[in-house]
């Protein structure tokens, strides 16, 4: 199982977002997207640009922006679900670069998956605070919609709520996901590259 980290507080200062990054040790993400919605263009710049230094062994992404992905030499964005369509954005980028989806429904996923983004963010599926405005949370029984004709380029993360206490809840349905994405999962533990080996371990 592949994960993936999503930045929540630590982008509030430069310390906590280097020991967030120094943290993975050996053990990056497979992917890591820089989120801060209230950072200027300069301060996400800079944290992108700090995390493709670091995180050679991960794909950077950025969260909305693709220009500035670009910009700070990341691997890919992924795009808010009212944001901008797929395809103008894989026009503007070059080949390899990753077009990413952050999605609240089944259905929404399924498009993003049919309009051909590379990665494609699900949730919240357990409660988690910062998602609370998206109403009930999904629940793994989302991805019972979600069984047939996914396309096998699409690689689906699921998102909210997960821990790694709450793995063991998807068990059931490991085929039909490629990876976890989360922020708490990996911020609020001392060893986050344990949280990836936890992960991929599934």
């Amino acid at each position: 199982m592949k994960a993936l980290c999503v930045t929540g507080v630590s982008t509030r200062s430069d310390a906590a977002f280097d020991r967030l990054v120094a943290g993975f040790g050996d053990s990056p993400p497979d992917f890591f997207e820089v989120r801060d919605k209230s950072a200027s263009d300069r301060r996400l710049l800079d944290l992108l640009a700090r995390a493709v230094a670091t995180l050679s062994a991960a794909r950077v992404l950025a969260n909305a922006r693709f220009d500035l992905a670009l910009a700070a030499g990341a691997g890919g964005v992924v795009l808010p679900e009212d944001g901008l369509p797929i395809e103008p954005v894989r026009r503007e980028t070059p080949r390899g670069f990753r077009v990413g989806k952050s999605t609240h429904s089944a259905d929404a996923a399924r498009r993003a998956a049919d309009e051909g983004a590379d990665v494609v963010l699900l949730g919240p599926i357990f409660a988690t605070p910062s998602k609370a405005g998206f109403g009930a949370p999904l629940t793994p029984g989302a991805l019972d919609d979600l069984v047939s004709g996914w396309p096998a380029e699409t690689e689906l993360f699921l998102i909210g709520g997960i821990g790694v206490a709450q793995l063991d809840a998807l068990d059931s349905r490991r085929e039909r996901f490629a990876g976890i994405a989360g922020v708490r999962v990996f911020e609020d533990t001392p060893d986050p590259g344990a949280a990836v080996r936890e992960i991929r371990g599934r």
